[in-house]
């Protein structure tokens, strides 16, 4: 008895809990319970549940029921808030929602509404997310040209914070016929500035992934003119690893001569020695050798093989090397045999040394 009088409290239990959740659901209006979008619009209560978690997960439900019904009933009420809601936590959304349904003529309205206040939604939490959404849904040469020209005067701001670099980052991929180009204009003015900076960074990528003809090359050319002020920095480095993973092998040697003369320098520093690596790798025999004759200088290679980041370069090296690269490695490592012993970057590398070459002896 006892059992089943616990069964029927925790039944009751539950059922007061859906009763509970059923209230909580229930869509007001003024105080007035509505049930479908015509009785809401009739008390001109979409704006009021719009704002609502449960109000806007209801609306974008009608969208997704009847697109060009319920579009045609919020469009109007809800255009002249569209840049409020596209910030709003729950409204933004609905906003994603409206776009995705939306006709052409109808994406229009909406961008010339949004237009004036388009940068600061950009750099909202939740407006990036719904710019974005506008941005891969968008037709019509006008509707494009008015983003464009909205986010252009503000485009080196936006590229640099947090969430509006993916809205400039979209605007690369999705503006067609030339409309993205003022992004590129942008990053090709400041293209340290830009390509050292942490979300910057990621702009300027996604301008080498989507640029095309003169326009790549020119952004190319000034990343390997760069090169020396990319590749030493946290963010900018990337850039110059993204032109070696091109495997083009004219490019993956200008960037060698590009920092010719410096090579052992850079392959003791923690973000350059990445690229060096890179080099090593990138599958270009001139480029290779060009950067192993530089690694293999004495005096260079005694420093590499004692240096926290060198020394994986110098263990990369011996991967990459032809048979007579690595037959002078051996002959000048020989002469540093003590010295590796005695520190926890040389005995890393005399444990590979003989892994590789398991006959070979370090002098003593």
């Amino acid at each position: 008895d006892s059992e089943a009088g616990g069964r029927a409290r925790a039944s009751d239990g539950r059922a007061a809990e859906r009763e509970r959740e059923r209230g909580s659901k229930r869509l007001t209006v003024g105080g007035r319970e509505v049930c479908t979008l015509e009785e809401a619009a009739a008390l001109g209560g979409l704006r009021e549940l719009a704002y609502e978690q449960h109000g806007c997960r209801f609306l974008q439900e009608a969208l997704e029921h009847a697109p060009a019904k319920a579009l045609g009933q919020l469009l109007e009420p809800l255009l002249p808030e569209l840049p409020r809601l596209m910030v709003d936590p729950f409204a933004n959304y609905l906003v994603q929602k409206m776009v995705h349904y939306a006709s052409a003529e109808h994406q229009l309205l909406m961008v010339q509404a949004i237009a004036p206040s388009l940068p600061e939604i950009a750099l909202n939490v939740h407006g990036t997310r719904a710019v974005q959404r506008l941005l891969e849904c968008v037709r019509g040469e006008k509707a494009e040209s008015l983003v464009a020209a909205a986010l252009a005067p503000r485009v080196h701001e936006l590229m640099r914070d947090l969430h509006a670099n993916h809205v400039v980052q979209r605007c690369v991929a999705t503006l067609t016929s030339g409309r993205n180009a003022f992004v590129f204009e942008a990053v090709s003015r400041a293209l340290v500035e830009v390509g050292t900076h942490r979300h910057g960074c990621c702009v300027l990528q996604r301008c080498l992934d989507n640029a095309a003809g003169a326009t790549r090359t020119n952004l190319v050319d000034s990343v390997i003119e760069h090169t020396r002020a990319l590749i030493a920095d946290q963010f900018g480095n990337y850039i110059v690893q993204y032109i070696l993973q091109l495997h083009e092998a004219k490019l993956t040697r200008r960037v060698v001569h590009a920092i010719a003369g410096s090579v052992a320098e850079l392959a003791c520093e923690k973000f350059s020695s990445n690229v060096i690596e890179k080099c090593l790798t990138s599958g270009d025999q001139i480029a290779c050798s060009l950067v192993i004759a530089e690694l293999l200088e004495p005096a260079a290679l005694g420093r590499l093989l004692h240096d926290p980041y060198g020394n994986y370069v110098v263990q990369r090296m011996l991967q990459v090397a032809t048979e007579a690269e690595q037959k002078l490695m051996l002959e000048r490592v020989a002469a540093h045999g003590p010295s590796l012993r005695n520190t926890l970057y040389g005995k890393r590398f005399q444990a590979k040394l003989l892994k590789q070459f398991p006959g070979h002896r370090t002098g003593d």
